[in-house]
């Protein structure tokens, strides 16, 4: 997703700190007070590309969390009891036009319910992609 530096900005002032952002097709990293690469930071770079009269669709791109809070939520609640035996969790395409998620676990593996693929639920997931409880923020 393209944006420019205010919309991260705006993104950060109510609460949707992401994790990295690629500038440049570089990533940088959230240390806890600023974006850094190798030493460098975000807003070090930024200056120096700016001055240089990039356009706005080129100065920042950066991508969400995968999984959204009420997401995020409810698979807590749901790995809760077992949560030390998962692996991972996958987004599969189920029967035509439907998605189900897979909770993979040391003994095998927990389908939930089948949902519509256009609908919008884990949108942020790719399909067919394993996830570590880390990844999704689990």
């Amino acid at each position: 997703m393209m944006t420019t530096y205010l919309a991260l900005l705006n993104d950060v002032a109510v609460g949707r700190q992401p994790e990295k952002v690629i500038y440049r097709n570089h990533v940088y990293e959230w240390n806890g007070n600023e974006y850094m690469r190798d030493g460098r930071s975000l807003s070090e770079q930024m200056l120096n590309w700016t001055t240089k009269a990039q356009t706005h669709a080129e100065i920042l791109q950066y991508d969400h969390r995968v999984l959204t809070n009420d997401e995020r939520s409810y698979l807590k609640a749901v790995i809760k009891p077992w949560r030390s035996d998962v692996n991972g969790i996958v987004k599969t395409a189920a029967v035509a036009g439907e998605r189900c998620i897979v909770i993979c676990c040391r003994n095998g593996m927990v389908d939930l319910p089948n949902f519509p693929d256009d609908i919008g639920m884990y949108s942020g997931m790719e399909t067919d992609k394993f996830y570590t409880l880390d990844e999704l923020g689990i």
